[in-house]
């Protein structure tokens, strides 16, 4: 049995979200007069040009990752997760019924707040979804909820008594939707 969790990268990603797009704009152009570019020698007047976006980027994109980030995670839930974590303290320390019990009072607390705040964020997302407009987001987040790897489920479909899979399964479906419309 492997114990070891994944390694999740949290190496600095771009926020484009958040990107000052007037700034790097104007950085851009700034920096991309003084370049050469009608130099003879075009690897350098790439090179510069690389390093004039890269130099812009990083003062107007803001970059970042949290390891074990939590989209519902607020200051009241961190201070009952402290709470928490001093009354566990207390009970390892200090056995008794009355630790225990504040113990079990305080994770209850922290589970009841962590379970309405993690609704309350589902709530608000799924809220700020326009279907009309929306709908490719919507797809997005239910294929992360359901941990798919970007790979879409192969389907396989059974004709004449073999299964068909890949590209096949759109002639049947064709031929279905097709006569279909035609009665």
């Amino acid at each position: 049995m492997n114990t070891a969790r994944n390694a999740t990268s949290t190496l600095p990603r771009w926020n484009y979200k958040k990107a000052n797009w007037d700034h790097f704009t104007t950085l851009t152009d700034e920096l991309a007069v003084s370049i050469n570019a009608c130099s003879k020698n075009t690897n350098l007047a790439a090179k510069a040009i690389t390093e004039a976006i890269i130099k812009s980027a990083k003062k107007a994109i803001p970059r970042g990752a949290r390891k074990n980030y939590r989209p519902y995670w607020t200051e009241e839930l961190e201070e009952l997760e402290n709470e928490v974590n001093v009354a566990r303290k207390e009970v390892e320390e200090h056995p008794s019924v009355v630790n225990n019990v504040n113990l079990k009072q305080k994770t209850a607390k922290f589970r009841k707040e962590t379970i309405r705040t993690q609704r309350q964020g589902w709530q608000e997302k799924t809220a700020s979804f326009n279907m009309e407009k929306d709908g490719n987001k919507l797809w997005g987040l239910i294929e992360d909820l359901s941990g798919s790897e970007g790979k879409a489920t192969q389907i396989a479909l059974e004709k004449d008594g073999n299964t068909v899979t890949g590209k096949a399964t759109a002639d049947p479906a064709h031929q279905t939707i097709c006569c279909s419309q035609q009665h």
